[in-house]
């Protein structure tokens, strides 16, 4: 974890115990490391994560949110921009953002007025599965 992509957002006349207006965690993408050791997160993987954390220069933010109360009033604007400042400050050049869902237009909005693209569309499928439902082997699948 990169403590400057951690952003937790709380009202300066708030105690410290209150409530996050607005959080962020982003870390250092594992995705290349896992690749070397084939996806699995052994006592090696963590290991070299742990080793190679500060030269992992792409980001993936995990989640981020608004409380419903504070949304609208440019909160989240205001820490993605501190994120971005972080990002570059840590060397970082590319953050890919997870999932948004099409009935959160504001949260893509943020995303793409700070530099962001889409990158690609996402499908979710669905199988129904019984007691009788025949395992599909994972050869069909390319794997």
């Amino acid at each position: 974890m990169d403590p400057a992509l951690v952003l937790d957002i709380v009202g300066s006349d708030e105690p410290e115990a209150a409530p996050s207006r607005c959080f962020t965690l982003v870390i250092p993408d594992p995705v290349p490391i896992l690749r070397r050791h084939g996806g699995r997160l052994g006592p090696r993987a963590i290991l070299e994560l742990v080793i190679n954390r500060r030269r992992l220069r792409d980001a993936v933010l995990i989640i981020q949110g608004t409380d419903p109360r504070f949304q609208g009033q440019g909160i989240l604007s205001l820490v993605i921009r501190d994120l971005n400042a972080g990002l570059a400050a840590g060397g970082y050049r590319r953050l890919r953002v997870t999932f948004i869902a099409e009935d959160n237009p504001a949260s893509a909005a943020v995303f793409e007025r700070s530099g962001g693209r889409v990158l690609h569309e996402l499908t979710f499928l669905d199988r129904h599965l019984t007691a009788a439902s025949t395992p599909v082997p994972l050869e069909e699948h390319g794997r």
